[in-house]
């Protein structure tokens, strides 16, 4: 995470490092909260929460894997693109 927060990112990767960052905050609660023996309502909470986070951090970053590719893609096709 830290080495694409140093390169160069749009907004949907900004969107993608925090969220990745809230989740792993979110699953070190679970983890100190399983400790304190919680209800099943807290859990399951906290994981639908951790479940809908991710599922959003996956569904944006296969978007931005797409959008990479097909850059990618052209400019093989079309390396003088590249020199501009």
């Amino acid at each position: 995470i830290s080495e694409l927060e140093q390169s160069a990112i749009n907004e949907a990767i900004k969107k993608v490092i925090n969220d990745a960052k809230t989740l792993n905050q979110l699953r070190n609660s679970i983890v100190h909260e399983l400790a304190a023996n919680p209800s099943i309502q807290s859990i399951e909470k906290r994981c639908l929460q951790s479940k809908s986070l991710y599922n959003s951090i996956y569904s944006l970053s296969y978007k931005i894997y797409k959008e990479k590719r097909i850059i990618f893609k052209n400019l093989q096709k079309n390396p003088e693109k590249l020199s501009r």
